[in-house]
């Protein structure tokens, strides 16, 4: 058994549309916390956002039938752990759409002062067995030395380009990177649109249990599928700018805000023996969704037109908070993408 030294948070926004994969997620919490001592120690901070700004659900008895499934989750952690379970309401109605950003914002803020790691869960992400072991031992270590505002990353499977190498397994750093357009992107193991199971992760993972080696980046390369964030960096100034929205690329202005808090004494521990398995392409990541209801190809490929403009605008707005050469530009907000879809007879 594993006593915890250190207190944690993991919290994940889950859309309704995601409901049937929250269980691969919760199971696989459920099995990393079985061996800790101390679960008392750990948070676990679950929002079911029926938020339908973007996405409208097929129906009300089915947004129904969503928030029963959540709450038949909430009683299994409670029934399977004591770790503290929070469901976490969705806030008032301000005109304006909650989403991921707004969450993860929101998370690291209200558990900042209470914990020593802020985690970013996510619904189509699993939780490696010895993760809270690691990460105690981690910031025991770091203390050492110091050093207290720091991101840690798991490793992850092949990703796009060479920049991403850091951040993969051990396994799987020689091995090829295939394009959507190749079948074997979908079947090979080491594919990030691979969908592994919990034990094809166990499986990896277990033959590396007894490394304790960490890289250390001083540049930041990561994305918000658990991630690891030390409490300390957050109350330094780091997280999401208000002025963000939207549903995507908060992990990015996220690693900008880190940057600016920790300049040249940028820290992240990479933990590359250590897999995470992240699902990018799970079938059951959008269902109950009428822009989705007919559709069977690639998850990735159902969001729609809108999610096209939410994308272009947050990358506009990174543009105008990051560049340089736009820091005095107006922020995109969220009538610019309500004219817009006008724009487009959306």
């Amino acid at each position: 058994m594993t006593k915890l030294k250190y207190k944690y948070v993991i919290g994940t926004n889950v859309m309704f549309y995601e409901i049937d994969m929250l269980p691969y997620l919760v199971e696989s919490i459920i099995d990393s916390v079985k061996d800790i001592e101390n679960q008392e120690n750990i948070y676990i901070d679950l929002l079911l956002n029926t938020c339908e700004s973007f996405e409208i659900c097929e129906s009300k008895p089915r947004l129904t039938e969503i928030t029963w499934k959540f709450m038949k989750i909430i009683s299994l952690l409670k029934e399977k752990t004591k770790c503290n379970i929070i469901q976490t309401d969705l806030p008032e109605d301000t005109g304006e759409p909650y989403t991921m950003v707004n969450y993860r914002r929101d998370l690291n803020y209200r558990y900042a002062n209470k914990v020593d790691w802020v985690i970013w869960g996510e619904t189509d992400c699993l939780v490696p067995h010895p993760a809270f072991r690691i990460l105690d031992e981690i910031r025991e270590a770091a203390a050492l030395d110091n050093c207290y505002r720091y991101i840690t990353t798991f490793a992850d499977r092949k990703m796009w380009d060479a920049s991403w190498e850091p951040l993969e397994h051990i396994e799987f750093k020689n091995l090829p990177y295939y394009e959507k357009s190749d079948p074997r992107c979908f079947t090979e193991k080491h594919s990030i649109r691979y969908v592994m199971t919990k034990d094809e992760m166990d499986e990896i993972n277990k033959k590396y249990e007894s490394h304790d080696e960490i890289e250390v980046l001083y540049h930041p390369k990561f994305d918000g599928s658990f991630l690891c964030i030390s409490s300390d960096l957050i109350k330094a100034g780091a997280n999401i700018p208000l002025g963000f929205w939207g549903l995507s690329g908060e992990d990015t202005a996220f690693m900008y805000e880190c940057m600016k808090v920790m300049d040249k004494m940028y820290v992240q521990y990479v933990v590359e023996y250590i897999l995470k398995a992240h699902n990018r392409e799970h079938p059951e990541k959008r269902k109950y969704a009428l822009s989705v209801f007919d559709k069977t190809e690639s998850t990735q490929e159902k969001k729609g037109e809108w999610y096209n403009i939410v994308r272009d605008m947050n990358r506009e707005n990174l543009n105008k908070l990051y560049d340089g050469r736009s820091k005095q530009s107006k922020l995109n907000t969220y009538q610019d993408f309500l004219n817009k879809m006008k724009e487009h007879g959306i």
